[in-house]
């Protein structure tokens, strides 16, 4: 009687991505679920909104703004502006989101093209250390391309773009997948 063979799996992705992934399922799902009303306000909570910030220290620019602002569009700013609070957690927590399953899975494609190598070669905890500290960067430089901006920002494309640079870093370097040869 022939041996079993032990089948190999299509995709063989590290546990931490495969975690994220399952993280940013859950909270599409979650979404789906909630009330339009509701979700909204899940989007107002979570999402990060430029012009919260800067209403920290220049509301009577984000005024100024809103007042430049059509009126549907400048409804949407006032509901996205709230009580004006600084959310300190939606830097990191707007990568959580996203704008529909399409927009998830195009992100999903690219987390596992260059999520798997990065976190196969530094592993879990820096692996979402650098992650954090890609997304935290994108909402800074969205911060400082639109302050006065009142559209949320949904997305992991940031932490994502943090993860393909570091993947390129080292698939370059000698004795990388593509460094060639040591000479």
């Amino acid at each position: 009687m022939p041996s079993a063979r032990r089948r190999e799996p299509i995709f063989k992705l590290p546990g931490v991505v495969v975690g994220l992934f399952i993280v940013l399922a859950l909270v599409q799902i979650a979404q789906g679920v909630l009330s339009p009303e509701s979700d909204a306000r899940f989007l107002a909570l979570f999402a990060f909104t430029p012009g919260r910030f800067t209403y920290a220290f220049d509301p009577a620019g984000v005024i100024a703004s809103l007042r430049a602002s059509s009126g549907s569009l400048r409804q949407v700013g006032l509901f996205f502006l709230g009580d004006g609070a600084t959310q300190p957690w939606t830097p990191l927590t707007y990568t959580l989101l996203h704008g529909g399953w399409v927009h998830l899975l195009s992100n999903s494609v690219w987390l596992a093209a260059f999520g798997a190598p990065v976190a196969r070669r530094v592993g879990a905890l820096r692996f979402l250390g650098l992650f954090s500290l890609a997304s935290i960067a994108g909402a800074a430089a969205q911060w400082l391309a639109q302050p006065f901006d009142l559209i949320p920002v949904v997305g992991a494309s940031a932490g994502i773009s943090g993860l393909m640079a570091a993947a390129v870093r080292f698939v370059f370097q000698p004795g990388g997948p593509l460094g060639g040869r040591k000479y």
